[in-house]
């Protein structure tokens, strides 16, 4: 099924489906919103949510960013290009877990 990402990408999840679902690592799509939109197999091991759950929600409901190193936290939010974030991931039975986040941009031609 192809879809459209809101920002004019069309995204066909039949073509990245099984590249998603391979990757052990949680690959994940959000609209311009900060939702969201696709993720891969993995998501549900880490996060311990159902993909369908995720779908519609912020991405700033589970993910934090870590302020320095320590155990305070702000929400993650926005995007300012390709980086790597120490985070906070609030799992589904709220539990906190440290992991490494790298935000790339999607070319959309």
């Amino acid at each position: 099924m192809a879809m459209d990402t809101s920002d004019g990408i069309f995204f066909d999840e039949m073509q990245w489906d099984p590249i998603f679902n391979e990757i052990g690592s949680a690959l994940y799509i959000i609209d311009p919103e900060g939702r969201f939109s696709y993720m891969g197999s993995a998501i549900e091991r880490i996060t311990r949510y159902r993909r369908n759950d995720l779908v519609g929600m912020r991405i700033s409901d589970i993910i934090y960013q870590v302020k320095d190193r320590s155990d305070n936290h702000v929400p993650s939010s926005g995007y300012d290009g390709p980086v790597r974030r120490e985070v906070l991931l609030t799992d589904a039975d709220s539990t906190l877990i440290k992991c490494i986040v790298t935000s790339l941009d999607m070319p959309d031609g």
